[in-house]
């Protein structure tokens, strides 16, 4: 009896200690189960942006990929954003203090309104113009972009453009 009882209060000390403290389960750096119990299919091809999306998904469990409009993803370890056209109806979009270099896929989200990708490794912005509701992009300390390029936007942006410091 005493042994039941133990081991009774034990097992809640333990259901309960877990659930204060939050985990995750993941394979290969995809998280494949969280403490709301959600799995999520994967989505995109960076885990740092795949942690990301799981993370919105987990907190606002309404939410679906095509109902996502503003997305955080700072200091999350990002190199690459292939796979965001899954997410088409983006309008807000800040990846800042990552590790990006290619813009490319951000080709494919047309409703884009603001994107903050401060303190990367961009190199090359000309897919950016493409985007016609884009109307504030940061842009600073990301040293490699050709001053150039950066001219060419500013024309279509004016002051919304936050350019890097050796570009002003």
């Amino acid at each position: 009896m005493i042994k039941k009882i133990i081991y009774s209060l034990f097992l809640t000390l333990l259901l309960n200690a877990c659930s204060f403290n939050p985990y995750a389960i993941s394979v290969n750096n995809n998280v494949l189960y969280s403490p709301s119990g959600i799995i999520i299919e994967e989505v995109v091809e960076d885990p740092g942006l795949q942690g990301c999306i799981n993370n919105y998904l987990n907190d606002n469990p309404d939410a679906r990929l095509e109902t996502i409009s503003q997305l955080s993803c700072t200091d999350a370890g990002i190199s690459s954003l292939l796979g965001l056209d899954n997410i088409p109806n983006l309008n807000l979009l800040d990846v800042s203090n990552n590790l990006i270099i290619d813009l490319s896929p951000v080709i494919y989200l047309e409703d884009l309104r603001v994107l903050r990708i401060a303190n990367n490794a961009v190199r090359n912005i000309n897919t950016l113009s493409n985007l016609s509701l884009l109307n504030f992009i940061d842009l600073s300390g990301n040293d490699q972009i050709p001053c150039r390029q950066l001219d060419q936007l500013e024309s279509k942006l004016g002051s919304s453009l936050r350019r890097p410091f050796n570009c002003n």
